[in-house]
């Protein structure tokens, strides 16, 4: 009897024991377990940082609106499971990838030393990347006859756009714009060194593709005789000074059937991935038991 009532309490005990280390006290800040793996509502608000501008981190979320707060838990899922299936696959990114990565996350930024934090978000970037890519190595490639076909259908609206894509750095004023006008011209420097030595503030400088109409009429004009890479005379506009550097014009019919190749294979194969990616999450929430712990979320979870 004694020998039976001891063997009770120690089911009891291994019970206890079982739900307190997946339900007991230290696993109260647990949202969701993604198989055996927990998502902490630390990392959920450090997720919602991340793509919420509204959001800071540490920030409270019950004043996020619960449909968007409820999408966001399941985008953290799917990261989650892809992150996991990386990790089967034996998928790995190097101390030196990480480096890089976040080199140029923080290109020109000024931040100081990366934190731990911002590492561990480009390493989850870089292994889905990396699986990502792996998974595109089984697609059949993009055929001639498919871009052929894309191109047919989308060149109406590019013709009817006369796309332009160009880079525009702002200067100081007009005699410093016709100084670097000028060097660039005699082949001095290059634009891409001039952008480097004259340090525009983010956003510029980045290559931009418009409509020719979309254009400012000083833009136009400055511009009308430009072939790619061509560099513009200094333009003034809304109170500042900008050289514009053609990158390229689709107004010939050579110069955009090639431009139509280019997109068409670029755009088909990032259906591809993002299809291949979306068939594999639904085969891993298929096969992994996902428990979303309403009670410990800070918003009404909606499916």
């Amino acid at each position: 009897m004694t020998s039976r009532r001891g063997a009770w309490a120690g089911l009891v005990l291994v019970l206890a024991v079982g739900c307190e280390g997946r339900f007991g006290r230290g696993q109260r800040d647990i949202v969701v377990w993604v198989g055996e793996e927990p998502i902490r509502k630390a990392e959920l608000e450090a997720y919602f940082a991340d793509n919420l501008l509204a959001v800071g981190e540490g920030e409270p979320l019950g004043d996020v609106d619960p449909v968007v707060a409820s999408r966001l838990l399941d985008s953290l899922v799917d990261e989650r499971l892809l992150l996991l299936e990386a990790e089967r696959r034996g998928i790995e990114a190097t101390d030196v990838e990480i480096a890089v990565a976040v080199d140029e996350a923080d290109e020109g930024s000024g931040h100081a030393t990366p934190t731990p934090q911002v590492e561990a978000r480009v390493r989850r970037h870089l292994l889905i990347d990396k699986l990502q890519a792996q998974l595109q190595e089984s697609l059949p490639a993009v055929t001639d006859e498919e871009v052929a076909e894309w191109a047919v259908n989308e060149r109406p609206r590019l013709l009817q756009s006369r796309p332009v894509d160009f880079r525009a750095l702002q200067l100081p004023s007009l005699a410093v714009a016709r100084s670097v006008r000028e060097e660039v011209r005699r082949g001095r420097v290059s634009f891409e060194e001039a952008v480097v030595a004259h340090e525009p503030s983010p956003g510029q400088t980045v290559r931009t593709r418009v409509s020719w109409d979309e254009l400012p009429s000083e833009v136009q004009q400055a511009v009308e005789g430009l072939g790619a890479g061509g560099v513009s005379e200094p333009v003034e506009l809304h109170g500042r000074v900008y050289l514009f550097e053609i990158v390229a014009r689709y107004d010939d019919a050579a110069a955009l059937a090639a431009e139509l190749r280019t997109l068409a294979r670029d755009d088909l194969e990032s259906r591809r991935r993002q299809e291949a990616l979306g068939n594999l999450l639904r085969e891993l929430r298929e096969r992994t038991e996902i428990q979303i712990r309403s009670s410990s979320l800070p918003f009404s979870y909606s499916p």
